[in-house]
């Protein structure tokens, strides 16, 4: 009896040895595959958070807390100190995330929004997501995602945006160009282009009148704008009506840009319009037409500081298409109409012109 409860305490405590090697060799994995999941993220530049609903409790990794340059101490520890960081146009990308794990039983999903770095700019972040637990109604207890950098990817993709959109602005604009022959009609299609496809708030063209006053009479415009561009009083003179930015590009020839009607003083006379009509920067680029500046075209965005290098470089092309095309069809205009005077002269003076085929001993006229 004595053997045999030996051997059974023996028995037992070699399966406790073996339970705690197999416990340490299982926390052994675990902490290796810990290892190389953050090698991972830190390769990849991403970090992992997880969040217990139950608690309201946020937790952010080392890599998270490096990409919004946080330390722990001022780390997220609740959803909404999280939300708090996030850009104000895109928290309902978030909270619309939160409502499906939490109201839809969503698995896992995918979302980008901006988030604010500890210095005050903004990062473009990728958020995977995935409820790892569940309580036994269904409702989500822990979330568990990996929050990536994504801010040059996503300027890579706004850059290819932005040439796309160039080009089929462009592009709609020369089928204006080339398809119009009526100079208004050719206009009033460029301004539409200029605001359905270049994702504009408003554009329309102006004519430099040489009156006493010098007046900005407004002779093309993109669809619905009647009434904004019937309330203008502008000039390219020195008067007031000529200081803002529609007068200072007719009369400097370069252009002229207003990227905040809220902090830019030289626009204080319209800002009231403005903001009533719901835009926040403009440009106004000089139309050359020969040796002067015939015109020009103002263009609108409901963003301020919308009209960086490049949109800038963009639309002083397309103001030169348009300029060339406006003095090329001035030019056969105007001498179709002094070939029809001519024409005319030749009728009431009863001569033409004649051309004699010597080789064929025939005259044409």
């Amino acid at each position: 009896g004595v053997v045999s409860q030996r051997r059974l305490f023996e028995q037992l405590a070699l399966e406790r040895l073996e339970n705690a090697l197999h416990s340490a060799q299982t926390e052994r994995d675990r902490l290796r595959l810990e290892t190389h999941l953050k090698l991972a993220l830190d390769l990849g530049g991403a970090g992992s958070w997880e969040y217990q609903h139950d608690e309201d409790s946020h937790t952010c990794s080392d890599g998270v807390l490096r990409i919004i340059g946080c330390s722990a101490d001022g780390a997220p520890r609740q959803l909404a100190e999280w939300i708090e960081r996030v850009h104000p146009d895109d928290r309902h990308v978030l909270a619309t995330a939160v409502r499906r794990i939490e109201q839809e039983g969503i698995q896992s999903q995918v979302i980008e929004y901006r988030v604010r770095h500890e210095d005050g700019h903004w990062l473009w972040v990728e958020d995977r997501s995935c409820v790892t637990e569940r309580h036994a109604d269904g409702r989500p207890r822990i979330t568990a995602g990996v929050l990536s950098d994504i801010s040059a990817r996503q300027k890579d993709r706004q850059q290819i945006n932005r040439q796309n959109r160039a080009l089929r602005m462009m592009s709609g604009i020369a089928q204006a160009l080339i398809r119009q022959s009526d100079e208004r009609q050719m206009l009033m299609e460029v301004c539409s282009v200029i605001v359905d496809i270049g994702g504009y708030h408003r554009a329309w063209i102006g004519e430099a009148l040489p009156d006493a006053d010098k007046s900005i009479r407004p002779v093309a415009h993109s669809d619905g704008e009647e009434g904004y561009i019937a309330s203008l009083d502008l000039s390219w003179g020195e008067l007031p009506s000529g200081q803002g930015p529609a007068g200072r590009a007719v009369r400097s020839g370069e252009p002229c840009i207003v990227q905040d009607i809220e902090s830019d003083a030289s626009f204080s006379p319209w800002r009231a319009i403005a903001r009533a009509d719901g835009y926040s920067s403009l440009t106004a680029l000089p139309l050359h037409v020969g040796s002067k500046v015939s015109g020009l075209l103002l263009v609108y965005s409901a963003r301020p500081h919308c009209f960086n290098e490049a949109e800038v470089s963009l639309l002083e092309n397309l103001a030169g298409e348009i300029a060339l095309s406006m003095g090329m069809l001035r030019s056969r205009q105007a001498l179709a109409q002094n070939e029809a005077m001519l024409l005319q002269a030749q009728r009431l003076a009863r001569i033409g012109h004649f051309t004699f085929d010597a080789a064929t001993d025939t005259l044409t006229g």
